[in-house]
């Protein structure tokens, strides 16, 4: 009988405790990010002798970003486990309605690896290029979606994933491999219920963390495998090699210029080898080879980005179809206050005769004037970060 009136009392008395007594639930990190992005696109195209210009009042690519995470302790201290819920809004001819939702997964990571599961940006490249937006050079910095006919670049940027990264030696070294379930729609370009993986990925690569970017000439250097498994072309495989080069020319972190270089190939399938190209998805089927090249200029006051500028050029070739197509862009932004830019970007792409009929022109102008506004804020920060939630989304600037 005394020991349980000593039990009840022990148990009243924890219940009166101050709260910084007892012990304390670890709550979630919470961070809201986002970027508002619209720009005014003036867009000439040429076919046939025929010209078409239309202005447009752009806000794709806007995002809002949720991100939940907490860190771990005990036998898996160090160690940080969360998820993101992330919507975009798409282009107005990609047939995905009003919202897009390109993030919803689960991560866990570590000092030395990382793993996620779930939607997410695909890594289907090496070097990221400083466009306005992913998809304005979607046809030749990436390794293309072959299972899609429909407009949608989304079909091509986002997929659901299991990802493994690897770090070594002061995250300077990675390795990558990835698992892709991508979009499949069919000739029309409606989304087909299709689990699985269609697409495996392999990547090394060689980088300097961001904090100490300007603090070497080379400041990545990465080469990647992919392979789609094409089902509907009798189970054959889809290869493509992907390789980079981004160059400090100068170490100046006030005054600094950036060169990339990316290089890529695939052999095609061999039943597309004399094929002519009919649809969208053809484009990615078909033997080519792919570069890219862009060199930009950050000037930064007081290490305060400022002002940004970048020529960027893109070509790409389909030997086998006598065709190719060619891209060029030019971009510059000024930040007028924190997370605010304004700027300026002049796109001009040419396309051969055996691509026209199935792109729809010629030679198309476009020039943008962009007004855009990116924030992060978190509740409840404890610990360190391994990087911006920003990064899960494509940056004009990176």
């Amino acid at each position: 009988m005394k020991g349980r009136m000593l039990m009840m009392l022990t148990m009243l008395g924890g219940l009166g405790l101050p709260a910084g007594m007892q012990a304390q639930e670890v709550r979630p990190r919470i961070t809201l990010g986002g970027r508002g992005l619209v720009s005014l696109n003036t867009e000439l195209a040429r076919w046939r002798g025929n010209q078409e210009t239309e202005l447009v009042n752009d806000f794709s690519d806007t995002d809002l970003l949720l991100r939940l995470d907490r860190k771990l302790y005990g036998v898996n201290r160090g160690q940080v486990m969360g998820t993101v819920l992330g919507f975009t809004f798409p282009d107005a001819d990609s047939r995905l309605g009003q919202i897009y939702f390109d993030q919803a997964h689960v991560f866990w990571w570590s000092q030395g690896w990382e793993f996620l599961l779930g939607r997410t940006r695909l890594e289907n490249f090496v070097l990221e290029f400083p466009t306005l937006r992913d998809d304005d050079l979607v046809d030749y910095a990436y390794v293309l979606n072959a299972f899609t006919d429909a407009p949608a670049t989304e079909y091509h940027l986002y997929g659901n994933v299991a990802r493994m990264t690897f770090f070594q030696r002061q995250a300077r070294w990675m390795e990558r491999i990835q698992l892709s379930n991508l979009a499949v729609t069919d000739s029309a370009g409606n989304l087909m219920d299709r689990f699985g993986v269609q697409m495996a990925s392999v990547e090394i690569a060689y980088r300097l963390p961001e904090p100490v970017r300007f603090t070497g000439r080379i400041r990545k250097a990465g080469i990647r495998y992919d392979v789609q498994r094409v089902d509907d072309a009798g189970d054959a495989l889809l290869h493509a090699i992907t390789a980079g080069l981004d160059l400090n020319l100068t170490l100046d972190p006030l005054a600094n210029w950036e060169l990339r270089l990316q290089g890529s190939y695939t052999p095609g399938l061999d039943a597309y080898r004399s094929a002519t190209l009919q649809q969208r998805r053809d484009l990615s089927r078909v033997r080519s080879f792919a570069g890219v090249v862009s060199l930009s200029f950050l000037r930064s006051p007081y290490q305060v980005p400022r002002l940004f500028f970048a020529l960027t050029g893109a070509y790409r070739v389909y030997p086998d179809q006598n065709a190719s197509r060619a891209k060029a862009v030019a971009g510059l932004f000024y930040q007028v206050g924190a997370g605010m830019d304004v700027g300026l970007q002049y796109e001009y792409e040419q396309v051969s005769g055996g691509l026209q009929g199935l792109l729809g022109f010629e030679q198309s102008h476009s020039l943008k004037l962009l007004l855009a506004f990116e924030y992060e804020t978190m509740f409840n920060d404890y610990f360190m970060d391994r990087e911006t939630i920003l990064n899960l989304e494509h940056g004009y600037a990176p």
